[in-house]
């Protein structure tokens, strides 16, 4: 639960990211990379996140459905 809240918090930070000062004192082509390795690495974790809550979680029932 606490990773989920964790997660959240990053993504918000990540697709709306309020700093640009250091974009604009090095000319923003390292912004843009540091950016766009930020927004996989964060859906990378949403995937994992979500295989990690399905094991736990939904994989129970999918089991007794197809096994009785």
């Amino acid at each position: 639960m606490v990773a989920g809240f964790l997660i959240a918090l990053n993504g918000v930070l990540t697709i709306r990211p309020k700093g640009r000062l250091a974009c604009a004192m090095t000319g923003g082509k390292g912004c843009e990379i540091a950016g766009t390795f930020g927004k996989t690495i964060f859906w990378i974790s949403i995937a994992i996140y979500g295989v990690g809550t399905f094991m736990t979680y939904g994989i129970v029932p999918v089991l007794e459905f197809f096994w009785g």
